[in-house]
C-alpha cells in the first residue's frame, strides 16, 4: 500500500508537470511569434500579462531564441536581476557580458512621508534609514558570483536616507545619482542626472557595475535604453528588453504610450542616421565628451 502511494504520488507529480510546459512553451511561442505592434496590443490586457508571463514568459523568453542564453541572473534577496550584455550592438560585436547588470533595489526604500509623527518618534531608525532585506549570506553570495564593485542607485536621496554605503558591504563603490526617467531624461535636472550616471560606466575601474532603482524599471530602464542604444542595440531589442519588466509588473499604467513612447520620442528628435548616432549626440549635448564615448564602448562592445 505504501508503495502504491508513492507511484500515485510520483505520477501526479509527473502529469503536473508535464501540463505545465506544453502552456509554457505555447505561450512563450505565442509571445515570440508577435510583432512589436501586437506586443503593445496584449500589454492592455492585464489578465494575459499576468498569467503567462510572471516568472515565466518574462524570464525565460530569451531561451526560446536559437543560439542565445537567458540574460537573466539569480541574485537571493533581490528582484529583476539581468545582465546588460549578451545583445548584438555596432560594428557586429556583442554587449560584453559580466561587466553591467540592472536589478531591483538591493534594500527597501526609505518611505517619503511616515504615517504620524508619533510613528516618526516610535520608529525612528526605520523612517531615518532604508530597511536591510539581505541577509549576510545572500550578501556574501552576490559578492562572489557577480563581483561588483560599483553599486549605481537610481534612488532619490529621500529613498536612501541614512545610507552612508552600498548593501553589499565595504568594498563596493555606492553612487547614489537621483535619477529621472522616459521623457524627464531629455531636459533640465534629468538631463545632468544622465550624464552623472554613463559617467560611471566610463571609469573601468568601476567594473562590474550594477545600477537598480526601486523596482528595476522605469528609472533603470531608461539607463539601460540609452546605454543599449549607445551600444548600437537594435531598437527591437531594446523594446524586448523595457518589455521583459512588464510581465511582472501587471499596472496598467506601465505600458507603451504612457512610459516607452516618452523614451523613443525623446531620442528621435537629436541628429543621425541611426540610433547609436543620435544616442551618441544626446550623450555630447548633456556633457559626455568624445573620449568618455568612447571608453564606453571600448568596455562593453566586444
Amino acid at each position: 500500500m505504501k508503495r502504491r502511494f508513492f507511484v500515485l504520488c510520483a505520477f501526479a507529480a509527473l502529469s503536473a508537470s508535464a501540463l505545465e510546459v506544453p502552456v509554457f512553451d505555447s505561450a512563450r511561442e505565442e509571445f515570440l511569434r508577435m510583432t512589436p505592434a501586437e506586443r503593445r496590443a496584449k500589454f492592455t490586457d492585464e489578465k494575459w500579462r499576468a498569467q503567462v508571463g510572471k516568472d515565466y514568459l518574462g524570464i525565460r523568453w530569451r531561451e526560446a531564441r536559437e543560439g542565445e542564453s537567458s540574460r537573466w541572473r539569480r541574485m537571493d534577496g533581490v528582484r529583476n536581476v539581468r545582465d546588460l550584455g549578451g545583445l548584438k550592438g555596432l560594428g557586429g560585436k556583442t554587449v560584453a557580458t559580466g561587466k553591467a547588470f540592472r536589478s531591483a533595489q538591493f534594500n527597501l526604500a526609505a518611505p517619503y512621508r511616515p504615517v504620524t509623527n508619533a510613528q516618526k518618534k516610535v520608529e525612528r531608525e526605520y523612517y531615518g534609514s532604508c530597511k536591510a532585506t539581505m541577509t549576510s549570506e545572500q550578501v556574501a553570495a552576490a559578492r562572489r558570483d557577480f563581483g561588483i564593485r560599483t553599486d549605481l542607485d537610481l534612488r532619490g536621496t529621500g529613498q536612501c536616507r541614512g545610507m552612508a554605503g552600498s548593501p553589499l558591504g565595504d568594498g563596493v563603490r555606492f553612487v547614489n545619482v537621483p535619477a529621472s526617467n522616459y521623457s524627464g531624461i531629455y531636459k533640465g535636472e534629468g538631463a545632468k542626472l544622465m550624464a552623472d550616471e554613463l559617467r560611471v560606466f566610463a571609469d573601468e575601474a568601476n567594473y562590474p557595475v550594477i545600477f537598480h532603482c526601486v523596482k528595476g524599471a522605469d528609472r533603470t530602464g531608461s539607463l539601460a535604453f540609452i546605454l543599449h542604444a549607445l551600444l548600437g542595440v537594435s531598437a527591437e531589442d531594446r523594446l524586448l528588453d523595457w518589455e521583459l519588466t512588464a510581465f511582472s509588473n501587471p499596472n496598467p499604467k506601465f505600458a507603451h504610450a504612457d512610459r516607452y513612447d516618452k523614451l523613443t520620442a525623446g531620442l528621435a528628435k537629436f541628429p543621425g542616421a541611426t540610433d547609436a548616432e543620435k544616442a551618441e549626440a544626446y550623450a555630447k549635448k548633456i556633457g559626455l565628451t568624445d573620449k568618455e564615448i568612447a571608453k564606453i564602448r571600448e568596455i562593453l562592445l566586444k
